[in-house]
């Protein structure tokens, strides 16, 4: 790479931007505070550049893949790109939703058309993903796509909602990410080796949430389940998946849904600010969507207040017992239980029974079984402490 001239003479490329990304980002949080936080490429290649990190991982707080092709190629190469950022160590990545460019990167006198499908596949991704960003050169937005602009807008609505609900979740894996020695991306490649990446691109979203996007415009494909069991995000109700086998032709041609799964011994944090999540009326409270594991406590640790607390889910013989922070707004704990419940305590009150979710959610404490899904929903004050879903033995 050719050399910069700099105050201290001639260096390299590599090395101006390295010490750059640091100093804007020690300028940013002296000037801003500790929640500064800049957006910086991170592992890159395109335009014919010498690929290359343009910053050391504890200088990137935000690794942005950007000018990609809004096409299949682009969301490819976007991929990629967060991949390669990600096993190197930098802890949120993302990309621009549909790709930046109406042009090829390599070609600029080539132009891209929009693709709506490509659009919504990329959306998701985005969303399941640690920040989520609409920008592109022709600033094209949901609700000015050129065509289906109306569906296009629904399905941004959902997935936008759902990644607001997902920061708690996000911001306490980053946290728990960051006090490690070394720390590790969000987005977790399930394969190691790069050179299976093309094709697949399976990831984790924390230590919980497995998504395996859509890569073509046939709506479907193969997904290889790691080890554990895994709960079917669009459908809860239905059995788990044994880890270590593949799902095969999995139907994502309805617009709206990729593939997700849910580990078994997952305890996710939701903030609901919307009800098109289908998570229950917004409010105050957190919501828990808890999936217990048989053979030993699920754990996770919530930063929400000045210190991290931890909630724990265990699973006894007449029942699922779920400990909690102590709280000023309450919590919405959804327990994902096989069979009906014959009854619910908070600590040691016992909850009253409600019809069904909006009765829940117009209550101040109750509970409901949801019978589609096998949740168990459960409204809670603050000072519960823990909460019981009582089966029968």
């Amino acid at each position: 790479m050719d050399p910069i001239l700099t105050d201290d003479g001639m260096v390299s490329i590599q090395r101006y931007s390295e010490a750059y990304y640091r100093d804007f980002l020690a300028y940013g949080v002296a000037v801003r505070g500790r929640d500064f936080v800049t957006m910086v490429r991170g592992w890159d290649r395109s335009y014919d550049r010498v690929t290359r990190f343009f910053a050391r991982p504890e200088h990137a707080p935000l690794v942005w893949a950007g000018d990609n092709r809004r096409d299949w190629v682009g969301l490819d190469d976007a991929l990629e790109t967060m991949f390669r950022s990600a096993a190197a160590g930098y802890v949120a990545v993302g990309s621009d939703i549909g790709g930046y460019l109406d042009r090829d990167d390599r070609n600029l006198m080539q132009l891209v058309p929009f693709d709506v499908v490509n659009f919504a596949r990329w959306t998701a991704v985005s969303a399941l993903s640690p920040f989520m960003q609409l920008h592109g050169r022709g600033n094209l937005t949901p609700w000015t796509t050129p065509t289906q602009a109306d569906e296009t807008v629904a399905r941004y609505r959902y997935w936008a909602q759902l990644h607001h609900a997902l920061v708690p979740y996000l911001f306490a894996n980053a946290q728990e990410a960051y006090a490690m020695a070394t720390p590790v991306s969000l987005v977790r490649p399930v394969s190691t080796d790069g050179n299976s990446w093309a094709g697949d691109y399976r990831y984790l979203l924390g230590d919980s949430i497995l998504v395996a996007p859509i890569l073509d415009a046939t709506g479907r494909r193969d997904v290889a389940l790691p080890i554990g069991r895994w709960f079917d995000w669009w459908d809860l109700g239905r059995d788990p998946h044994p880890g270590e086998t593949t799902l095969s032709n999995v139907d994502s041609t309805d617009l709206l849904r990729i593939p997700v799964y849910l580990r078994e011994g997952s305890i996710i944090p939701l903030r609901v600010d919307h009800p098109v999540i289908n998570f229950g009326r917004p409010g105050s409270a957190l919501t828990l969507l808890v999936i217990p594991r048989a053979m030993s406590p699920t754990r996770f640790r919530l930063h929400e207040g000045a210190a991290p607390a931890e909630i724990t889910a265990t699973v006894m013989n007449s029942g699922v017992d779920v400990t909690l922070p102590r709280s000023t707004t309450g919590y919405v704990v959804g327990v994902r239980v096989a069979s009906v419940p014959t009854g619910a305590n908070a600590g040691s009150r016992a909850l009253p029974t409600v019809a069904n979710r909006a009765a829940l959610d117009a209550a101040t404490e109750g509970w409901f079984y949801e019978p589609a899904r096998k949740l168990a929903w459960l409204r809670v004050a603050g000072d519960a402490g823990s909460v019981r879903v009582a089966l029968t033995p």
